[in-house]
């Protein structure tokens, strides 16, 4: 990275500076002989330390701006601190700026510039997120994966090696041998244990494998660019001195957020001249998952030394050799008593660089009602509705909206909580509510890709753009378009097709409107797929702007609501990753982009959106960390006895790296010391009031594991605590005034425009009504008040008593007719109703994905055997062996080496199930396969099951063997359940024989017992001795069961359950409007 030339100023009078400060901050700006530590506690002006340091730097020591390197870590801290010291510059007439950056955008132009001193040859690509996890799974046949287990598992591996090798980037471990260490750790652990220790040995092996094959294609990720750049200037001396000599001052913001590697760049750029300033404060160090370094504090203090002697205030030719520490102290967010509580918190950490004071400054803005709360409450759920009443309070007081945040460790944690105040009527924006492909209108672009793609294979996608509202196909046409396919054995889009082409053609049971409906899109989806030429297109970014144009998304993003904000963000998000897919990738596609977007599904890559707005008529509702460096009049936190601290579960390639780094220090301290210092930075957030709150119990059962924290904050002087009765919280709060209007008509008004693009073409909809929609968005304004709303309405040309037009009805339609019902699809609807609706009666199949046919062709091969041998024997394992990888051949695995792994893993498994089963061949005196099973549970309801292999015993009772091609339940589970205790009852009913036991045998991989590898193997016994098998009782339980879930069914009760859990990996997400973080904002 070359000098940028000097603009040398003229000297303006700095005393203006120093009158801004107090003594310490003007003892941290004054100070500019060495190395200087600015410990720079919460809310005691540190960017402006920085800021004026700069400026003083130039106007009383004359350095050129440009001769100043400003680092910090995040590109919002960044743009944050270049527009503070330019604007600070410009007020005194100077010209040019210093160079302000993040640590990684720094080291990408150095280690670009000189990619030719580090052995490249030529430009280098850098890949991150997504794109670095392709680049890993393309290098899989070459990587050392001896101890792991990839079948169905190669994505898992190449997130997890990423990860490590990240880590390793960052704390400086690229070098030594890991593979090495790995082993002594693994002599520290129980046998147990050290199966995962090989797996880490694989990662440490594939490490150096994996960096060669990148620099040979010149590829770098995020962590090489730190290694690279440290590598540079300690490898080239010319180089080192060159930067030495340009940057005659270097700050560091944020030293708590950085790793080692970004250490000791520092270090190489500072070493000559010595001119350093460092801010930081470890107790709001709180990013040590991703790589944040606790002790980088006290390492620099140690690496710079001590001040031997009184520093000069001058900027001497040779520096002094000590370091200079000072200490802000004084607050200027928070009133003393929160000041008092969150010091009193963070004064429990042992592990910290210094004791701090902190006081109140005299010149603090937190001015008003000086309240620091703790309530205690008996459940969740009254913790829930007093921390509704609580903001409801609040807002009848006065306070805006705008001033209140709630602030918790996972967005999850408040999930309830957020539907509780909006369903109250409070106006709520959740930073980062909705992840990049969550957001409503990425959601139906990303339909339209898939269905123009691949409609036959898509049909989840295809039926999501039906609902659209641009097209609007109702429930009940939904469900006899799916009928109709199944009966006909087609595709729907084969269906939609034949539509089109003969104007005399229906679908029975799809209304007149449907089919005007269908036919409509058969002609949109048409000259779409003709004119982009969709199976072959590489213009992506023009493509989705077609769809949005086309399909009549324009309307949903109007800026001046906050979800058409949110949903210009999403766009911009989803033209970013399209963009990095065209420029890393070769010989781009719509197909190959498809498959990148799946790759982000299965890696969970869902970045969230946006940040918090200044919009002061909602309720901020965020996690800690994207609060981290913001403040707000009202802090609420909640939770504290449950979910602070979070539970500390690092994956087993993380604890080695632990190992390595934390030095014999006890992991779990390390991690209750971080989360106090999470909440410590949500304490310190608060300006004027702070409102905190814990339960004993959730979901009726008493909380696991306790903090320790509300006892600990008990002991703040200034502290109220409060003991909540239920009595004391109101049932239902009342709906808060103002803002109910608000959000209703944001709602309605979206539901407006998307109405219009229904009933007339939407570019012309539009085009002529977007003045109009900009004077119906001036109601979100006036909402609340009569008088401005009857303005807003006369300015439009309306009625006083005008009303939006409100949807139809589209309610979902019941299931009539004969029922039958199996136990996958009993089990499907108890896991969530509205899932089993899209698969059991609409009729939408799963896709299949390529791997996940591993398990089928061990299950079919085990179908075949038995069915042409009858009972196990040994002799047959030939027979066995090449059944199974005939049905192998057919599975499209992603690489070669997994496809070997599967082999050699379906090989071992089946041979000693073969075995197994010939030790026990003689208790069989016959076998049934695929035995199916029809028994009436009520009129009109039937109980269907398939049962894969049914023994008849020597003493006439029944086995009953399952096979299972994943992961296995426990024994408990499976009794709980639906499948297992439905096979025993259907038998017992059907064939009037008596189970001896229920088996579940898995297929995936083979059990590590003390007696060597088994098939794994789970037992429901009949009338178990133990209490642990299946009962009649449990067979009486479970005929009510099915009872209840046919009745449902019948009444239409598809309504969804959302969880993380239950969305995660579900198949119909993306037409559910009610999907876990899925936001549909019309």
């Amino acid at each position: 990275m070359s000098p940028r030339a000097q603009t040398r100023p003229t000297r303006p009078d700095s005393s203006a500076i120093l009158a801004r400060l107090n003594p310490r901050q003007r003892e941290a700006v004054e100070y500019c002989s060495g190395p200087l530590l600015v410990i720079a506690g919460p809310g005691t002006g540190k960017t402006r330390v920085i800021s004026e340091k700069v400026l003083y730097l130039v106007t009383a020591h004359g350095l050129a701006p440009e001769s100043i390197l400003a680092l910090t870590f995040t590109e919002k801290a960044a743009g944050e601190m270049t527009d503070r010291i330019r604007k600070r510059l410009t007020e005194f007439g100077i010209s040019g700026s210093p160079f302000i950056s993040t640590f990684h955008g720094y080291c990408y132009s150095l280690v670009q510039e000189h990619a030719e001193l580090l052995g490249f040859r030529g430009s280098l690509r850098l890949l991150f997120g997504p794109l670095y996890v392709q680049f890993v799974l393309d290098q899989l046949q070459h990587l050392e994966t001896s101890h792991t287990r990839l079948v169905e598992r190669t994505t898992y591996f190449a997130r997890t090696l990423v990860d490590f090798v990240s880590r390793c980037h960052d704390e400086g471990l690229i070098g030594r041998d890991l593979v090495k260490e790995v082993e002594a750790w693994k002599s520290t652990l129980t046998d147990n244990e050290s199966v995962h220790a090989d797996e880490v040995r694989d990662l440490a092996a594939s490490l150096p494998i994996l960096l060669e094959r990148q620099y040979n294609q010149h590829v770098v990720s995020y962590g090489d660019l730190l290694t690279l750049a440290v590598r540079l200037l300690r490898q080239s001396e010319s180089l080192r001195k060159r930067l030495q000599e340009h940057y005659k001052y270097i700050l560091v913001d944020e030293l708590q957020d950085n790793n080692s590697a970004q250490f000791e760049l520092v270090n190489l750029l500072a070493e000559k001249h010595r001119r350093i300033l460092v801010v930081g404060d470890e107790d709001q160090c709180i990013y040590r998952f991703r790589g944040a370094g606790l002790g980088l504090l006290e390492r620099f203090q140690q690496q710079w030394g001590t001040m031997q002697q009184p520093a000069g205030k001058r900027l001497a030719a040779k520096p002094a050799s000590g370091l200079q520490v000072v200490n802000l102290e004084e607050n200027y967010r928070s009133t003393e008593a929160i000041i008092t509580t969150f010091t009193t918190l963070i004064g429990k950490n042992k592990q910290r660089f210094q004791e701090k004071r902190l006081v109140r400054s005299k010149d603090s803005e937190a001015n008003g009602p000086e309240i620091v709360a703790l309530a205690h409450l008996e459940t969740a759920e009254l913790e829930r509705r007093y921390l509704v009443q609580v903001v409801l309070d609040r807002l009848s007081a006065g306070r805006k909206p705008g001033e209140i945040a709630i602030l918790c460790r996972s967005l999850g944690h408040v999930q309830e909580l957020v539907s509780e105040l909006r369903g109250a009527g409070v106006a709520v924006e959740v930073v980062g509510e909705a992840g990049l492909f969550s957001n409503p209108v990425v959601r139906e672009i990303i339909a339209w890709l898939k269905a123009l793609d691949n409609p036959g294979e898509e049909e989840i996608a295809l039926y999501r753009v039906l609902r659209m509202q641009s097209f609007g196909l109702s429930h009940a046409d939904q469900q006899a378009l799916g009928r109709a396919a199944r009966h006909r054995d087609e595709s729907v889009m084969s269906l939609i097709e034949k539509l089109h082409e003969d104007p005399a053609a229906t679908i029975p049971g799809v209304s007149p409107r449907g089919l005007r409906l269908l036919r409509s899109f058969a002609g949109v989806y048409r000259r779409f797929r003709h004119e982009t030429q969709a199976d072959s297109r590489s213009d992506l970014i023009g493509l989705i702007n077609e769809i949005v144009s086309r399909a009549g998304l324009k309307g949903r993003l109007q800026p001046e609501t906050i979800s058409g904000r949110q949903n210009l963000a999403a766009l911009s998000g989803l033209e970013q990753v399209a963009g990095n897919y065209e420029e890393h990738y070769p010989d781009p596609s719509l197909h190959g982009f498809m498959r990148f977007l799946r790759l982000l599904e299965e890696l969970g890559h869902d970045e969230t959106i946006g940040s918090p707005s200044d919009d002061p008529s909602s309720v901020k509702v965020m996690t800690v960390h994207q609060a981290k460096g913001r403040e707000f009049p009202l802090v609420i936190v909640g939770g504290l006895l449950d979910r602070f601290p979070s539970q500390n579960r690092r994956e087993w390639h993380r604890k080695f790296l632990d190992h390595l780094t934390l030095q014999g220090q006890d992991v779990n301290v390390v991690h209750e010391e971080e989360e106090r210092r999470v909440l410590y930075v949500a304490l310190s957030r608060a300006q004027q009031e702070l409102l905190l709150s814990y339960y004993d119990k959730r979901d009726g059962k008493p909380v696991r594991s306790p903090s320790s924290f509300p006892e600990e904050l008990r002991q703040a002087d200034r502290l109220e605590v409060r003991e909540v009765a239920e009595s004391e919280v109101a049932s239902q709060p009342p709906p808060a005034t103002g803002l109910i209007s608000r959000e209703a008509v944001e709602r309605r008004l979206h539901f407006l425009i998307s109405w219009l693009g229904v009933h007339l073409h939407a570019d012309a909809a539009h085009e002529a009504l977007a003045e109009s929609i900009r004077l119906l968005a001036a109601l979100l304004a006036a909402a609340g008040d009569e008088a401005k709303v009857r303005e807003a309405l006369a300015a439009l040309g309306l009625p006083s008593d005008w009303h939006l037009p409100t949807p139809e009805p589209d309610p979902l339609p019941c299931v009539s007719g004969p029922l039958v019902l199996s136990p996958s699809s009993m089990e499907l609807y108890e896991d969530c109703p509205r899932k089993y609706y899209y698969r059991q009666v609409v009729g939408i199949p799963e896709p299949v994905r390529g791997a996940a046919r591993y398990g089928t062709a061990v299950h079919k091969a085990l179908e075949l055997f038995h069915a042409k041998h009858g009972k196990a024997s040994m002799q047959l394992l030939p027979d066995l062996l090449d059944s199974f990888h005939a049905q192998l051949a057919e599975v499209p695995f992603s690489t070669a080496r997994e496809g070997d792994q599967a082999r050699v893993q379906g090989q071992a498994v089946l041979e000693q199930y073969l075995r197994e089963e010939a030790a026990r061949a003689d208790e069989i005196v016959s076998m049934e396969l695929e035995k199916e099973l029809r028994v009436p549970l009520e009129p009109d309801v039937t109980i269907q099951t398939r049962i894969d292999r049914l023994d008849t015993l020597s003493d006439g009772r029944v086995r009953i063997i399952d096979y299972k091609s994943g992961r296995l339940d426990s024994g408990p589970e499976y009794l709980r359940g639906f499948q297992m205790p439905t096979y025993a009852w259907a038998v017992m009913k059907a064939l009037d024989k008596e189970v001896e036991q229920v088996e579940v045998i898995g297929l995936r991989e083979l059990k590590e017992t003390a007696k060597g590898r088994k098939v794994d193997r789970q037992i429901l016994r009949w009338k178990d001795p133990k209490g642990k098998g299946l009962t009649p009782e449990r067979l009486v339980e479970l005929e009510a069961q099915m009872k209840a879930v046919a009745a449902s069914i019948r009444a239409g009760r598809f309504d969804p359950q959302p969880s993380e859990q239950t969305c995660g990996w579900c198949p119909y997400r993306l037409l559910c409007e009610k999907a876990h973080g899925a936001v549909e904002d019309a």
